[in-house]
């Protein structure tokens, strides 16, 4: 009975140390759950993808390039690209796209559905060197979905 008692308990933390040493994958998060868009619309975070490869979550052809307007300044005092992903979210509103993307730290992707395909990056790929800034490195991009409030 002793034996068996000690085997179970040795079972037991011999699965908690193997469990402890696993790492969970968890998928990358931003800092705010989504960026006020002002009165056109609020930009939730979807999640940040891989974008090396010939396809990628976005259209390609969609793009539209912001990366002249960044002041890499206020985004290291701040801790993100809120003004960027201001900007891309009301131009997603304008072009009435329910989507958009950054990717390489300016670039802005839109489309009405995403490219299931591409796979998201996780803790174990470091968010910060893929997603640093809530957005897209360069060879990621960080996705939102645009929600509007409804006309009157």
């Amino acid at each position: 009975m002793l034996r068996n008692v000690l085997f179970c308990a040795v079972l037991v933390i011999a699965v908690v140390v193997t469990a402890a040493q696993t790492p969970i994958k968890k998928n990358c998060r931003t800092s705010v759950p989504g960026y006020d868009c002002g009165q056109t619309c609020i930009a939730f975070f979807v999640g940040c993808y891989h974008s090396n490869g010939p396809t990628q979550i976005l259209p390609k052809n969609s793009l539209v390039n912001l990366r002249h307007t960044i002041d890499w300044q206020k985004w290291m005092q701040d801790g993100s690209a809120g003004d960027l992903i201001k900007k891309c979210a009301q131009l997603a509103v304008q072009k009435n796209m329910k989507y958009f993307g950054i990717e390489y730290y300016g670039e802005c992707y839109f489309g009405n559905t995403l490219n299931q395909s591409q796979p998201k990056v996780t803790t174990e790929d470091d968010c910060t060197k893929y997603c640093g800034f809530d957005v897209g490195g360069a060879s990621a991009m960080v996705v939102y979905e645009v929600f509007t409030p409804p006309s009157k």
